[in-house]
């Protein structure tokens, strides 16, 4: 496999679906008012995209992409001083940054934007295990883009500086991965993504 074309196929797909005007409206709000979260929006979806090179997906492709670049865009609803605290969350504020979950499946529905995309959004914080949120679902209950959409967003957290760290490399983001309630086989494909 040429990593630069996958790569660079990556980059296409992605822009494509950013460029909607939909998508594109909420990309901006977020450039403007998070621009940290529009980074990870960003970095989230090409991640995503170039996964979906190596692992066998036969779900709707830019529905899946379209989610992965709005996953957390109900953070728009999110104070500032609390997603950007450095240190532990008190639970209420870890309760309000939850609260980004159906706060962004309500933007993206005012929008049209349903299919894989809500999905993605609704449930990119659940676990294999259930120990997840907002509803707790287990695996079996997990839509496959929702799997991809949560290990891509973990790998992309752990590999990036935040207040309370700075970033892990990707083999220390993977390691810590394999002990996660999260889809081993979509992990397993993140390996072969050389290029992230």
């Amino acid at each position: 496999m040429d990593n630069r074309n996958m790569g660079y196929r990556a980059r296409i797909l992605v822009s494509e679906v950013a460029a909607e005007p939909a998508v594109a409206w909420f990309l901006n709000e977020l450039a403007a008012r998070r621009r940290s979260a529009f980074v990870q929006e960003m970095n989230t979806a090409y991640l995503a995209a170039q996964l979906l090179e190596v692992y066998d997906y036969d779900g709707d492709v830019k529905g899946l992409l379209r989610g992965m670049l709005l996953h957390d865009v109900g953070e728009l609803m999110t104070p500032n001083d609390i997603l950007g605290k450095p240190g532990r969350l008190s639970p209420e504020e870890r309760i309000a940054v939850q609260r980004h979950v159906s706060d962004g499946a309500e933007l993206l529905t005012r929008k049209g934007i349903t299919g894989d995309a809500l999905t993605v959004v609704l449930q990119h914080h659940e676990r294999s295990d259930g120990t997840g949120y907002p509803a707790g679902v287990e695996s079996p209950e997990i839509a496959r883009c929702a799997k991809i959409a949560m290990v891509c967003d973990v790998y992309e957290a752990l590999t990036t500086d935040r207040p309370q760290r700075k970033a892990f490399n990707m083999y220390e983001a993977v390691s810590m991965m394999t002990g996660m309630p999260l889809s081993h086989g979509i992990l397993q494909s993140i390996k072969r993504c050389d290029d992230t």
